[in-house]
């Protein structure tokens, strides 16, 4: 039953997915970390993100950087950055590329250039993703200017 709940999710069977999910939730069974990753990925409105969550949450596993990316990238499509800025706050360890693209997809396109000055502060070399995801923030702000500084 596993198998087929991420691969539902994964091909873009959303509702399945959720189908899956939800009889194992009434059948009392918690998600596991790649379940919980794989329904994340596929949640699409807010309610079922925070349920999400608080199964997560629930079932006490450690939050690590994956379900915490998960997690961020779910709120973030969702529209909400508050949850997003209050689950990054509590990673051990922060994936700053996914807080990047959270404000840029919510049109944070300030703050998504502040996270990405604090990760060059803090030594973090940025990757072929987080120059896209910058440069696309420099382009969709209007911020020409700070895409072209050293």
């Amino acid at each position: 039953m596993v198998n087929l709940r991420l691969g539902a999710a994964q091909n873009g069977y959303f509702d399945e997915a959720f189908k899956f999910f939800e009889a194992m939730r009434n059948e009392g069974r918690k998600p596991d970390k790649l379940t919980s990753i794989c329904i994340l990925n596929a949640c699409s409105s807010l309610e079922q993100g925070r349920i999400l969550h608080s199964d997560i949450v629930k079932a006490s596993f450690e939050l690590d950087v994956r379900v915490g990316t998960a997690l961020v990238y779910m709120f973030s499509k969702c529209g909400s950055v508050e949850d997003v800025l209050q689950v990054f706050e509590k990673l051990p360890q922060r994936n700053v590329v996914s807080m990047i693209a959270a404000n840029a997809q919510n049109s944070k396109f300030e703050k998504a250039l502040e996270y990405f000055e604090k990760m060059l502060k803090e030594g973090i070399l940025p990757d072929k993703r987080a120059y896209t995801i910058v440069l696309n923030v420099c382009t969709s702000g209007r911020l020409g200017e700070r895409g072209t500084s050293p």
